[in-house]
């Protein structure tokens, strides 16, 4: 067998004409089904009407729902133990009654706050340049836990849910807080935190005193001219010339940390805190358009189904007769 190149012009000539191939099959397609609709118009009319009403109705503006984001910053508990502890609350999530139920059970929140929130979920927050600021959120899940670049912050969760009324987010937000701080494990973490935090501001501080001690002492109590000192009995002589050597950007660097370091001391006021609150979007997830283009799509291949079943029913019967 004869060995055949291909040259690269010759296989994207031969890709693009595989993709005019595949558009024109679909194209058909769906005329075919189109036709299909057609035809058999006293099912597919019916069909659509119902299933578009339906959707029109899902998004009256009465049933709005938009999605509230926030991202919660860790005060010493890792970001997975949280993820844990929420387990339990988000696994009913998928039932909106079953869901209120545990807005009640766990966040003793009211019914009519549990009735307005559904859909919690948790992301993680990735930071991409290593400096510990968080730089994106990972809502598909496409940075794994062994990425080395786009990092996974251990300190860092982001939440979202979906809300009816934002009025009630105030209390829902203070409810989930309680409930993530009065976790026992989540307190021990966060006190072990807290102190190592403190231990090392207070150090920041101390050196910083010493390295301005230290400078004041080299500008105004030493001679910085040449120095000789002689010992006759161990006749030991040293000649040399004192230099004062700045620290400013010992003590600058210094600085810098402190301002870190007393930033997170400002934060660590509980175990989990919010970086702000609940933001809500101004777009809601039933869309009147969304839902309408979503109700088109589903009508026309159910429609088109039903319609080829009908049409070739009798086709089907005399196939299952020979079958037997």
């Amino acid at each position: 067998m004869e060995n055949q190149e291909i040259t690269l012009w010759e296989l994207c000539v031969k890709f693009f004409n595989w993709i005019v191939g595949a558009c024109r099959w679909l194209g058909n397609f769906f005329l075919k089904c189109l036709h299909l609709c057609l035809r058999k118009w006293w099912i597919s009319l019916p069909l659509t009407v119902l299933i578009v009403g339906y959707g029109l109705w899902a998004a009256r503006p009465s049933n709005k729902w938009y999605t509230a984001e926030t991202v919660a910053i860790l005060n010493g508990p890792h970001v997975d133990m949280v993820k844990t502890m929420l387990e339990p609350y988000k696994k009913t999530q998928k039932n909106p009654k079953y869901f209120a139920v545990n807005n009640q059970k766990y966040l003793g929140v009211s019914e009519e706050v549990a009735k307005n929130v559904q859909a919690f979920e948790t992301f993680y927050v990735i930071d991409c340049l290593g400096d510990s600021t968080a730089d994106l959120i990972d809502y598909q899940g496409k940075f794994p836990a062994t990425d080395t670049i786009n990092c996974r912050m251990f300190n860092r969760i982001a939440i979202r849910v979906l809300v009816h009324d934002a009025g009630v987010l105030e209390q829902y937000e203070k409810a989930l807080l309680n409930y993530l701080n009065s976790d026992v494990l989540l307190n021990s973490a966060y006190e072990y935190y807290r102190q190592d935090l403190q231990r090392h501001s207070d150090f920041c501080h101390e050196q910083i005193e010493v390295l301005d001690s230290l400078t004041r002492e080299f500008y105004f109590n030493q001679s910085p001219y040449a120095q000789i000192q002689a010992k006759r009995q161990d006749l030991n002589l040293l000649l040399g010339k004192r230099e004062i050597v700045t620290l400013h950007n010992e003590t600058l660097e210094l600085f810098r940390y402190e301002q870190k370091l007393d930033y997170y001391l400002s934060m660590c006021t509980a175990p989990v805190v919010l970086q702000g609150h609940f933001a809500v979007s101004n777009k809601a997830v039933n869309g009147m358009l969304r839902y309408g283009i979503i109700s088109l799509i589903i009508a026309f291949v159910l429609s088109s189904l039903i319609a080829a079943c009908i049409e070739n029913f009798g086709t089907f019967v005399k196939w299952a007769k020979k079958r037997e």
